[in-house]
């Protein structure tokens, strides 16, 4: 079987429905919060940046930004299934700021 393959031990396909499932639950907290921006600044655009405003913008940024982290993720792994090297080279990357595991 092709999943079975020694190439695939750097990233199981069993963490491909919850990295969906995240991206899924970052992408809609991205989006309300840029909604309820949006909505709080056009109630009152004359009083400028809010403790409230700035905090949306920061819930926003931080689940794009995480949104964007687990797309690229899964579409590594679906290059990486595809048999590319840049599918093994953004798989390499996507885990570059984690710590290695330990052989225990």
């Amino acid at each position: 079987m092709v999943l079975e393959s020694s190439i695939f031990n750097c990233y199981p396909p069993s963490l491909l429905v919850p990295n969906l499932a995240l991206a899924s639950v970052d992408g809609f907290i991205a989006l309300v919060a840029f909604y309820q921006l949006t909505r709080v600044h056009m109630r009152n655009k004359e009083v400028g940046w809010t403790c409230q405003k700035v905090l949306h913008l920061m819930i926003a940024s931080s689940n794009l930004g995480y949104l964007i982290y687990f797309i690229s993720t899964l579409l590594a792994f679906l290059l990486l299934v595809m048999g590319g090297f840049t599918g093994l080279m953004l798989v390499a990357l996507s885990s570059w700021g984690r710590p290695l595991p330990s052989g225990e």
